[in-house]
């Protein structure tokens, strides 16, 4: 039962915000891109359900929703819904996805099966990162700039709480199987509990993208702006106390395979896609994607990753 609940929370940790990715741990530098997919203008946030093999793209740039098939790597949906879409999380129990539109202050309930918009929930300011906790139903919507994390209850879809946090939560994760929740912020990162809805820590260090290994109860944070040269940062999620960092040129997106314990951060003005190993936190290689990367998802069951393409409008599939 713990695997199959690892497996239930993998495609959540993102996000994304901010996603996983790969299958043979240092041996994964010798990954490459086996396609690039065309897909809408201007991609930013990307999330997979490993139990369907399908990938979700939210484009910023014309507000475009595409589902991706993992077996054929061709976008199989499009819908228009609306300007300014950022994140997109799955919760791969219940098959939903959930996208964050900025310009309308929405969080969009998407089937999973037949992609179609069945809710609109409104939120009180516009939604940046977003991530699912599928063992309690629990969304976590961060707010781009300002205060707040809005905790959204699935079942019902409706807002149960709004939680004070560091500025900025561009990026949001969860660990599952401890019921946390992690925000980003300019000044610290917010650890907000499940169970009371309140943050419970702050740890001293700046956010722009974070992800989640439940396995180990570890928390990886980009401490860069972006387009800035920094490190990441890595978090006992037991502490709540940063042990490592190790350093990345212009990292934005990350990303964690808790199956072989290695990390993917996208370097943005340098086309790539960095693989550190978890156990050591270093640097293993890197793979060339496309232009300006922006966020990155991973299939845990077959080890592909994807990345979304800002500058060139395509997803890169990097596989064995």
């Amino acid at each position: 039962m713990r695997t199959a609940r690892y497996l239930i929370c993998l495609s959540v940790l993102t996000a994304a915000v901010l996603a996983p990715l790969s299958t043979a741990g240092a041996a994964d530098i010798t990954q490459k891109v086996v396609a690039t997919i065309p897909v809408c203008f201007h991609p930013i946030g990307v999330a997979v359900n490993p139990a369907t093999d399908r990938i979700y793209v939210a484009c910023f740039g014309d507000g475009t929703f595409q589902v991706i098939s993992g077996r054929t790597n061709k976008v199989i949906a499009t819908h228009r819904l609306g300007a300014s879409l950022w994140a997109v999380a799955v919760n791969p129990r219940t098959g939903l996805v959930y996208v964050t539109n900025q310009a309308q202050r929405q969080i969009l309930v998407i089937n999973g099966q037949t992609n179609k918009v069945t809710a609109k929930i409104r939120v009180p300011f516009p939604p940046a990162g977003i991530a699912v906790n599928p063992l309690t139903d629990k969304v976590y919507v961060g707010r781009f700039r300002g205060h707040n994390v809005a905790v959204i209850d699935g079942k019902t879809n409706t807002v149960i709480a709004t939680i004070r946090v560091a500025y900025d939560p561009l990026g949001v994760a969860v660990n599952p199987l401890t019921d946390t929740a992690y925000a980003t912020g300019r000044s610290a990162v917010s650890v907000i509990s499940g169970r009371t809805n309140k943050v419970v820590a702050r740890i001293g260090v700046r956010g722009l993208g974070i992800a989640v290994d439940p396995q180990t109860d570890t928390i990886y944070d980009v401490t860069a702006a972006t387009g800035q040269a920094g490190p990441v940062a890595v978090i006992d999620g037991k502490a709540n106390t940063v042990t490592a960092t190790f350093t990345i040129r212009n990292p934005w997106g990350i990303a964690v395979n808790p199956q072989t314990d290695t990390i993917y951060v996208d370097s943005f003005w340098h086309a790539q896609l960095v693989v550190a190993d978890g156990t050591t936190n270093t640097v293993t290689g890197t793979v060339h994607v496309g232009s300006l990367p922006s966020n990155v998802a991973v299939n845990p069951q077959t080890g592909v990753v994807y990345v979304t393409n800002q500058g060139d409008s395509t997803v890169s599939v990097v596989g064995p």
